[in-house]
């Protein structure tokens, strides 16, 4: 690894580097570009005609500092040089920055990527090209440590609006880039494990959901799609219910598409989201299970009714109400007596709540208003009592109106 013992620094460390100040250190600065050694080695030793779409890829034109690491690798076979330095463009100065900590061993190298850039500038004078003065190594290994550095205080000085005339830096601290940089790319495989781990935790967590096309029709992937594929239940996505009377049904229920239960036509077609219904299998459906009934039960009759236990449920615990209220109101239980008894008298037997929305509850309480006038005549006194509160009544309504006709009148 280029970070250990005396090796030296290669392009990558330093494009991670200024990856780094690019999106984290100097991150809420939009003025400063760092440009990454690759790039910098197809404008030198590239086609000509190429520089211009490259710059305006980076949008170097709108920044005020660019900054260049410079190699002094000059062959295209060969992947690395042997010496790194910096050099800087600036728009306010209009001045180019060389910061080289080997005693200007790169100014070649650097001049030509200048001439290259310049010839592309609008503008009759061409930027001026300044030797920075900057702390020198002392020894031949860390003269990418030191280019890191000074990519670093640079910017800073960038930032405050000062001359780049000199930079100064502490050897000590360029001794220690090499395990600020190890420290920096642990951190960012933790943060890449991270991110894995959370992707698994979605995976996982989507894998746990139910697919959508086998929700609708098919999954064509089959054992090998992401999502679930549970046991759909044959009467709700035949008939749009489940017919489960007994016990309650285990498998899964899908939602269909109300356009085609109702209208039997969706304008969504294909792209509809949920379930339709094809009604020739929903009509063979109900045959087969009209006929399954049938059988079980003996009656042809019942093929075009369907019984609940909920609707029996609900028709005793309406009984057991009655009960309770005759107990507590003896003088109504005469008269539930009598309507019962009117019922029991008539072709629907004791089975008469088979049919469909409890009509036959309405005509129990048919004869109520006659009821109620020979209840008044054998109790005279709650007849006065009623007569008195329907004279108050009156009255009151009689005076609000008068108070209303008067507030319009005035």
């Amino acid at each position: 690894m280029s970070l250990e013992g005396e090796n030296w620094i290669n392009d990558s460390i330093i494009s991670f580097w200024l990856e780094h100040l690019q999106q984290l250190t100097f991150c809420q600065n939009t003025k400063l570009l760092f440009v990454s050694p690759a790039t910098i080695q197809l404008i030198k030793i590239g086609d000509k005609k190429d520089i211009p779409n490259i710059l305006n890829h980076l949008g170097a034109w709108h920044m005020e500092y660019i900054f260049f690491p410079i190699n002094d690798n000059d062959l295209v076979d060969e992947s690395e040089g042997s010496h790194w330095s910096l050099l800087v463009y600036s728009k306010n100065d209009h001045t180019w920055y060389h910061l080289d900590s080997q005693r200007g061993l790169n100014n070649k190298h650097a001049r030509c990527l200048m001439t290259r850039v310049n010839a592309i500038m609008d503008g009759e004078t061409p930027p001026k090209f300044v030797v920075t003065k900057c702390t020198q190594q002392d020894n031949g290994y860390d003269c990418g440590a030191f280019t890191m550095l000074h990519a670093q205080e640079t910017a800073k000085k960038a930032v405050e609006k000062l001359h780049l005339d000199i930079c100064e830096v502490n050897r000590l601290e360029a001794c220690k880039m090499r395990i600020i940089i190890q420290d920096l790319i642990l951190v960012e495989k933790h943060m890449a494990q991270n991110k894995r781990n959370r992707i698994n935790k979605t995976y996982q967590m989507e894998s746990e959901k139910n697919c959508h096309y086998w929700r609708k029709y098919r999954c064509n992937k089959g054992n090998k799609c992401l999502f679930k594929h549970p046991k759909l239940c044959e009467s709700h996505i035949k008939t749009g219910e489940c017919r489960e009377v007994k016990k309650p049904c285990g498998n899964y229920h899908p939602i269909i598409c109300r356009n085609n239960l109702r209208n039997e036509k969706c304008n969504y077609g294909d792209r509809c989201k949920f379930r339709h219904i094809n009604r020739e299998d929903s009509r063979e459906y109900n045959e087969e299970l009209n006929q399954k009934l049938n059988n079980e039960l003996g009656q042809k009759n019942l093929s075009n009714y369907y019984v609940s236990e909920d609707r029996n449920r609900n028709w005793q615990n309406r009984n057991r109400g009655k009960e309770r209220y005759n107990e507590g109101n003896p003088m109504y239980s005469e008269f539930h007596n009598q309507i019962d008894q009117q019922y029991n008298d008539t072709s629907h037997g004791e089975n008469y709540w088979y049919k469909d929305d409890y009509s036959n509850s309405d005509r129990r309480y048919e004869n109520e208003n006659t009821s109620h006038q020979t209840f008044l005549e054998r109790y005279p006194k709650q007849r006065e009592v009623c007569t008195q509160i329907g004279t108050m009544m009156r009255n009151v309504i009689e005076e609000m109106a008068q108070i209303i006709y008067r507030k319009n009148m005035a």
